[in-house]
């Protein structure tokens, strides 16, 4: 029996059925998750009606390669079924083995009742050209 999850590394599975027998070679990859340290942050602790949201990640690659790296703060709408009212987004190329952060925000509406904020990270250079592989949790705001 496999255990649920395997370290990074190369594998080999052998199945045998009678005189018959086949072998497959394969590899776990790290996953992106474990190669990024990231710290979201806000300039708020909850939503505030009427000023301007900034979301901050500050985005270290542990990777021994360089990364295009998206984040994306999106303003839902929850009486409405989570329906995405506005948003923003700020990309960079994050080096390998440096740090750096992206901002990304917006003004908030006059009222933020019902409303809250997601903001991912994701892999990629905009909303356009993304892999839409998450590299951390989404990171909530809400009034």
């Amino acid at each position: 029996q496999l255990p649920a999850t395997l370290p990074a590394g190369p594998y080999q599975i052998r199945v045998e059925a009678g005189s018959a027998s086949y072998t497959l070679d394969y590899t776990v990859l790290k996953r992106m998750e474990d190669s990024f340290k990231l710290e979201p942050s806000f300039n708020m602790s909850k939503l505030e009606a009427g000023k301007y949201l900034d979301a901050k990640v500050k985005i270290t690659n542990a990777l021994s390669e360089d990364k295009q790296v998206l984040i994306i703060a999106a303003l839902y709408d929850t009486n409405g079924g989570l329906k995405m009212v506005n948003h923003a987004y700020s990309s960079s190329l994050v080096k390998a083995g440096r740090t750096l952060q992206l901002n990304a925000g917006f003004q908030l509406p006059s009222s933020v009742a019902g409303y809250k904020v997601k903001l991912m990270v994701w892999e990629g250079e905009d909303l356009i050209n993304t892999t839409m592989m998450p590299l951390a949790d989404v990171a909530e705001l809400t009034p």
